[in-house]
């Protein structure tokens, strides 16, 4: 899905429906013996892949989540789809009657209390399920061929009348398919990838680190030297040709 800026793709809720169209490719006759023998082969080779998916709680939420897919016999018998909703409601149903943390003073009224009771309802999940179902589904492929985008522009479209499924839908859904996210995410870690003790070196720090610096640049100096001495200017770059002592340098131009 394309999400603002960010790149996003719904992929578990696909599986299903290629599985279907893998199906009816591999029924179509043809007189070709070449060809029919591959599609045979081919539906086998598939029919044992498809056992690994069968199931998958993952690949069935994503598909109750997908307005194009959800409740359609081609995809899942009604029995099946029977289960899936039954344990997405439960699911639901057992996210939503987590306990949130008790206020550190027990004693202490809770304000809020009125109103969440007041607004909470027992079978709110149920009906926003019920809803969910009466919608009219979107079609396969979508009429602008924006298939993925046209599934988040749904949810969007219905955030406020079905909250609960709403949320759950952005999560089972969302698949992040750029790197925009993490990079965003990483642009914001400068002072913990940074070294800090860089910035706040006492000066005895500092005047150690240079002292290592000039012993290393005589080091140098003198390799050079030697290599002025025997000719080997050839060698030398201009950088290392300029850590040579001055009058070495004038010689070697003469």
């Amino acid at each position: 899905m394309t999400l603002m800026a960010e790149g996003n793709s719904a992929i578990a809720s696909i599986i299903p429906y290629l599985q279907v169209r893998i199906r009816q490719l591999c029924d179509i006759k043809t007189s070709n013996k070449v060809a029919t023998k591959y599609m045979e082969t081919f539906a086998v080779a598939i029919a044992n892949r498809e056992d690994e998916y069968k199931g998958n709680p993952i690949i069935e939420e994503a598909t109750f989540f997908d307005p194009r897919f959800v409740h359609k016999t081609p995809i899942f018998p009604v029995q099946q789809w029977s289960r899936i909703k039954a344990n997405v409601i439960s699911k639901l149903i057992a996210d939503d009657d987590i306990e949130p943390p008790s206020p550190s003073n027990p004693e202490e009224p809770d304000f809020w209390a009125p109103l969440q009771e007041a607004t909470k309802e027992t079978n709110g999940v149920e009906k926003e399920v019920e809803i969910y179902a009466s919608l009219p589904k979107l079609d396969v492929p979508t009429p602008d061929h924006d298939n993925s985008s046209a599934v988040f522009r749904f949810w969007q479209t219905y955030k406020h009348q079905l909250p609960t499924l709403y949320n759950r839908a952005m999560e089972v859904l969302l698949v992040s398919a750029s790197s925009a996210e993490p990079e965003r995410v990483f642009s914001n870690l400068t002072n913990l990838l940074s070294n800090k003790h860089r910035a706040n070196l006492k000066p005895s720090s500092i005047e150690r680190t240079m002292t290592v610096r000039q012993h290393m640049a005589a080091e140098k100096m003198d390799r050079n030297l030697k290599k002025l001495d025997s000719g080997e200017t050839d060698e030398l770059s201009d950088d290392e040709t300029y850590l040579a002592p001055p009058i070495q340098r004038r010689n070697s131009f003469s």
